[in-house]
């Protein structure tokens, strides 16, 4: 894992782009598989995207928003729907 992305200390998460001062704006991709939450299945199909904005920790000073795609998700093993 790069220096840069142990700051946020999310695994799977990769910093993209950073902005902004007061709050500190970070856009970030996630790299693993998505699994169902339901039964951690990794046969999942997605159905659609939105953007999610997360409040994280502060860095310094500063108020920090990560910003991020998450994915509506169907699972082929149990049927259910989730995020």
């Amino acid at each position: 894992m790069p220096k840069h992305d142990v700051i946020l200390n999310l695994p799977g998460f990769t910093i993209k782009k950073v902005s902004g001062y007061q709050p500190l704006l970070l856009d970030l991709t996630y790299k693993r598989l998505p699994r169902c939450s339901h039964c951690s299945s990794k046969k999942v199909r997605k159905k659609s995207s939105y953007e999610r904005k997360v409040h994280h920790e502060l860095i310094g000073h500063r108020r920090t928003i990560l910003r991020f795609k998450a994915y509506k998700l169907f699972c082929n093993e149990c049927g259910r729907y989730g995020n």
